[in-house]
């Protein structure tokens, strides 16, 4: 879709003025954008219709400025429409994606539950048994990202959500899957604190 298909308004709710992102038939309200590392942007949001939560994500603005950006941009879309392609039950499903005034946006939906990361710090015990199926049903979704040539770089125990009432795991963050290269990990420093995926180190693969 061009620009003529999306415009940002404001409204007026339970007093507060919100942003609101229209595009087709949809329209999600937008927060503060929190920066993820220096290379993604991300709002947490509601898609007014239906009411479901919902996260947005984007390209930083402060790359607009490096002459990969365009490449990028180009790149952002493309992986967000393959991975609009990647159905499964341990997986975020994509919503919606397009480009604004210059900018990429990619809409998945927001899993309500508590992250492994956290489980693990409130050190709440789980059997083998339990942990095995957990593992088993990450690996289910990963295999189906990488039937579409898609790799998510950015798994850890943070990005990985359980749903305690379904008893299912959700692997979120899915646009966390830009190829890197040496320029963006010293420059734009992208790799995550404390965990970063072995594909990440490794210059020209996995694109």
């Amino acid at each position: 879709p061009d620009d003529s298909d999306i415009y940002i308004y404001l409204i007026f709710m339970n007093c507060q003025v919100l942003s609101i992102i229209k595009h087709q038939n949809r329209q999600y309200t937008v927060d503060n954008w929190q920066n993820i590392g220096n290379f993604y942007i991300i709002t947490h949001s509601t898609e007014l219709s239906s009411g479901k939560p919902v996260i947005i994500q984007s390209l930083s603005p402060g790359i607009t400025s490096h002459p990969s950006f365009h490449q990028w941009r180009q790149k952002f879309l493309y992986l967000g429409q393959q991975l609009s392609k990647c159905h499964h039950p341990n997986l975020a499903k994509v919503i919606d994606i397009f480009e604004y005034q210059g900018f990429p946006y990619l809409v998945y939906e927001k899993i309500l539950g508590v992250s492994l990361e956290n489980l693990l710090q409130q050190e709440v015990m789980i059997s083998n048994d339990k942990a095995l199926n957990l593992i088993t049903e990450v690996a289910d979704a990963v295999k189906v990202l990488h039937s579409k040539g898609l790799y998510h770089q950015g798994i850890s125990p943070k990005s990985i959500i359980y749903c305690c009432l379904e008893d299912r795991v959700i692997l979120t963050d899915l646009a966390l899957f830009t190829p890197l290269s040496q320029e963006i990990r010293y420059r734009i420093a992208l790799l995550q604190d404390g965990y970063a995926a072995s594909e990440q180190y490794e210059v020209g693969q996995n694109s």
